[in-house]
């Protein structure tokens, strides 16, 4: 490995680019990785940027793959790479280094792109001759490194470990030489690079599931998330919806939820029709299973602590018949007009949005006694890496302390709120077990009167949703 990915390493001294250069998606997706992986910003908020740029429909899909496929896998393109140039990459500069990144996810991952439409791109966006020479160099290398490809997930057999990679969805990628570690001597090591997640975390997830089961979260992680919608049970049905989206040109199948539906192909929730119309709402099947686990009746009240965006709280409204009381809380204004809208496009008059104190979160004043309280807290977003994909590379800036401080205050003030004998459901986008079950029993411990009723580990699952955790909790 040759360096933390977008951090350090000696920058090179020739004159700047000019600026009046026209750039397609390939040197676009170049500057947004760089931005990406320096920390400027989201993918997410990079990409919408960029989509201002005129760029065809075509070209956004091709920019959005790049971008997110060379976030993700960098730490196994920094190996591959690394091992095909002569002096390594500690003294490439940065803005080459991205044209190099970008060309060699295309080359390792992208089965539909020419090899010498990937390194022309990476060659033509350097101004100096010698940079050229050294870009197209270092590219060809990495052709001729790339022995094949399978298709099956068991490991290739006579191919060391040290020699292959997992592939974008399935299968391997083949090297002809030795870049990688060996899974033999040390497992996590082999993952973090040929899978690309930072080494803490691919120690955690061997020593919690083992090479195999840890190799099987990585694949879904560095998956293109599937788009799935959640139909509106008070306005429409699945099977209504799924005849609309089809005879729309749409691909769509239902999901394994009640409710829930798969499209082939993913789009922007505002391009769906049944999305604007409050017919469905975008959601991943994971966080679909939230509501029903709190388990929320006609006529109780039940709080969201943390409501935003509102899919949950929508959720929470449809399965108690809009009947009874909903409190949306949130710490943040800004936030809760993204509940307000989901709210209004669903026709939803049981829900009551609120704005609560950071410092002491709770519902408006009402006589009501609450029946339940899910709070959906602040984490690592370990199990939604393939959605958030610079996450993984600022996990070791993760303040763990300030984590658990949130995590432990909030799930206090939800047992508070409750009334006795009532439920409280305690949900994180995380697969680790210090946010998770770990946190759960450690609350247990200092409060008797509270019992766990039933708890879930969701992992991300390829083809399907994310990963979470849910406690339900018996105050």
């Amino acid at each position: 490995m040759s360096r933390r990915p977008g951090r350090g390493g000696h920058r090179g001294r020739g004159p700047r680019r000019p600026a009046a250069r026209e750039e397609g998606p390939r040197r676009l997706a170049a500057g947004v990785v760089r931005g990406v992986l320096e920390g400027r910003g989201a993918a997410r908020t990079h990409i919408e940027r960029a989509s201002d740029r005129g760029l065809s429909a075509r070209d956004l899909g091709l920019l959005t793959e790049l971008v997110y496929g060379t976030v993700r896998r960098v730490a196994t393109l920094d190996a591959v790479l690394g091992g095909c140039a002569a002096r390594g990459l500690v003294r490439v500069e940065e803005a080459v280094l991205a044209h190099l990144r970008v060309a060699a996810y295309q080359l390792l991952f992208l089965d539909h792109v020419p090899a010498a439409v990937a390194v022309s791109e990476a060659v033509e966006a350097q101004d100096e001759p010698h940079l050229r020479g050294f870009v197209n160099g270092v590219l060809r290398a990495v052709t001729r490194v790339i022995a094949g490809r399978t298709h099956d997930d068991a490991a290739p057999p006579g191919v060391p470990s040290t020699r292959r990679l997992p592939g974008r969805e399935r299968g391997w990628v083949l090297l002809a030489q030795d870049l990688l570690p060996s899974a033999e001597r040390d497992p996590a090591a082999w993952l973090a690079a040929a899978a690309s997640f930072p080494l803490s975390l691919t120690k955690v997830w061997v020593e919690r599931w083992g090479l195999e089961g840890a190799l099987e979260v990585a694949r879904a992680q560095n998956e293109p998330p599937p788009m799935t919608l959640r139909a509106n049970s008070l306005r429409t049905t699945r099977e209504a919806l799924l005849e609309r989206l089809r005879a729309g040109g749409l691909e769509a199948a239902p999901g394994p939820l009640p409710g829930s539906i798969r499209l082939g192909a993913s789009l922007a929730s505002g391009a769906l029709d049944v999305v604007d119309e409050g017919l469905a709402a975008v959601q991943d099947e994971t966080a679909q299973r939230v509501a029903p686990f709190v388990d929320p009746r006609p006529g109780e009240r039940v709080v969201d602590l943390t409501a935003a965006p509102g899919g949950k709280v929508a959720h929470l409204a449809e399965l108690m018949g809009d009947q009874g009381r909903v409190d949306a809380v949130d710490v943040d204004e800004g936030r809760l007009a993204r509940v307000r809208d989901v709210v209004g496009r669903f026709g939803l008059t049981s829900v009551v949005v609120a704005l609560t104190d950071p410092e002491d979160p709770r519902p408006p004043d009402d006589p009501r006694p609450i029946d339940r309280v899910l709070v959906d807290v602040p984490c690592s977003n370990t199990g939604v890496l393939r959605r958030r994909v610079e996450a993984r590379w600022r996990l070791d800036e993760v303040d763990w302390p300030g984590l658990e401080a949130v995590q432990a205050r909030l799930l206090a003030r939800a047992v508070d709120l409750v009334r006795p004998g009532g439920v409280v459901v305690y949900s994180t986008c995380s697969i680790d077990a210090r946010e998770d079950e770990a946190r759960v029993r450690a609350f247990l411990a200092g409060r008797p009167d509270v019992t766990l009723e039933a708890e879930e580990l969701v992992l991300p699952a390829r083809g399907g949703g994310d990963g979470g955790y849910m406690a339900r909790l018996r105050a």
